[in-house]
């Protein structure tokens, strides 16, 4: 039973290690590491009709911009989506505004979803997941909150519950 147990182990540790080496030695391209307080690399994305969105043009507006990585496969992504729409509803006259980007593969997925939940804020297609490994997005949903000079200022995994909290404390640093 040890011998078992010590085999099995070890076999897990092999694993393990095999893994990580493996991610250590990749040649993907490089990750843009969030920072926070350094200015939120700039990107382009089609929103989803197609249209290219660039957050240097959207942030350049001197607005508060939430950036939400998230997926319609994702329970915690859609239960935030009601929230963010409520926010977006308060907030979008007083200089904030939302950019989800969706790392949905399937865009009939993400299309009916949009149907039957629309939401009014932009959302923007990442369908092959680029700019989520590039800015290293580890898990679904990742909110990053960008302030009206462009500086990341959180970088959140997970559902916030004090989201509203934080938008309001950026909001009222500087009006537009």
């Amino acid at each position: 039973m040890k011998l078992a147990l010590s085999l099995l182990l070890l076999g897990a540790f092999a694993v393990f290690s095999f893994t990580v080496k493996n991610r250590l030695n990749t040649k993907e391209s490089p990750v843009t590491a969030l920072k926070l307080s350094a200015p939120m690399p700039d990107f382009t994305l089609p929103d989803a009709s197609g249209q290219p969105v660039k957050f240097s043009d959207v942030s350049r507006q001197n607005k508060l911009v939430l950036i939400n990585f998230w997926a319609t496969w994702c329970t915690p992504c859609r239960m935030e989506m009601p929230e963010f729409e409520k926010i977006y509803g308060a907030k979008k006259t007083q200089g904030f505004t939302i950019l989800a980007i969706s790392e949905d593969a399937e865009r009939e997925k993400l299309d009916t979803y949009l149907k039957n939940k629309p939401v009014s804020f932009p959302v923007l297609i990442d369908k092959d997941g680029a700019l989520a490994k590039q800015f290293g997005i580890r898990a679904l949903p990742t909110t990053i909150l960008v302030d009206r000079d462009g500086k990341v200022q959180q970088v959140i995994e997970g559902v916030e519950p004090y989201l509203e909290f934080s938008i309001e404390h950026y909001s009222r640093d500087r009006k537009p």
